[in-house]
């Protein structure tokens, strides 16, 4: 997630940063979650990295979807889960 390098300087930016990549990071575990209980799948056989490029290559596409239910329908799909 590229946390070596933060670009902020100031304190309060710091902090705000690493909050909104410890936000991101947690949103990713959580679709990893949920594909492990769809796919009937252990979560720690399911690779972060993969799962963060999938949902970045499917960002487009998971915009236009409002129900939850179907975007991770979506994802898993995507993924072969």
């Amino acid at each position: 997630m590229q946390m070596e390098h933060l670009r902020c300087k100031k304190p309060h930016r710091v902090r705000n940063e690493i909050r909104a990549r410890m936000l991101a990071y947690n949103l990713i575990r959580g679709v990893i979650a949920e594909a492990a209980i769809e796919g009937d799948k252990q979560p720690w056989k399911i690779g972060f990295k993969s799962t963060l490029t999938t949902v970045l290559d499917m960002w487009p596409v998971l915009g236009l979807i409002s129900n939850a239910d179907k975007m991770c329908k979506v994802l898993l799909e995507a993924r072969g889960w």
